[in-house]
């Protein structure tokens, strides 16, 4: 592997970030890494480098394969004909009433009565679990924790609380009167 420049006569030209060069060229297998002479005084950077092992970074919310299962499945039901962003929306409010509540994913799932219906997930509402409970993402910084179809039945319930987005059939709300 090389960084940085090298002339038309072949001398490789110095570069910075040489330690972060390293592990990146680590991490994807390169055993062969060509430097300058001038970048000779990181050799000490580089060693150390080598030897590190790249750190899995943190997951949001740690959920049991069990739990995952049951949320996609969830996520699949209730989210069925909605695209990815609304699959991530319904998950966000499953994962934002466990965070209010103190609660695992399936205590949430029966208090705020999600569906029970259990639908085999696909690829996308995988995606979408995993971007909501390993990475923290959503859709919207409101914590929304209701949503209903209103194609498919009514809600006085969901339309007296605050109403936050609506993705493509689906109404979102947050916990409070309606504005």
């Amino acid at each position: 592997a090389m960084t940085g420049e090298m002339t038309l006569r072949g001398k490789v030209l110095p570069v910075g970030g040489i330690k972060e060069k390293i592990l990146a060229a680590k991490r994807s297998g390169i055993t062969t890494i060509l430097i300058s002479e001038e970048n000779r005084k990181d050799v000490a950077d580089i060693k150390e480098a080598a030897t590190e092992t790249p750190q899995t970074p943190a997951v949001f919310f740690a959920l049991t394969q069990e739990q995952r299962t049951l949320i996609e499945q969830v996520v699949s039901a209730e989210s069925r004909g909605e695209p990815y962003d609304g699959q991530v929306a319904v998950a966000q409010c499953i994962l934002n009433a466990c965070l209010k509540d103190g609660i695992t994913p399936e205590q949430a799932i029966k208090k705020y009565k999600y569906t029970s219906a259990r639908v085999e997930p696909t690829r996308s509402v995988r995606e979408a679990v995993a971007a909501v409970f390993d990475r923290g993402e959503g859709i919207t910084e409101e914590p929304i924790l209701y949503f209903y179809n209103p194609a498919i039945v009514e809600s006085a319930f969901h339309e007296s609380q605050t109403f936050v987005i609506e993705i493509a059939n689906h109404r979102f709300f947050k916990e409070g009167p309606a504005e």
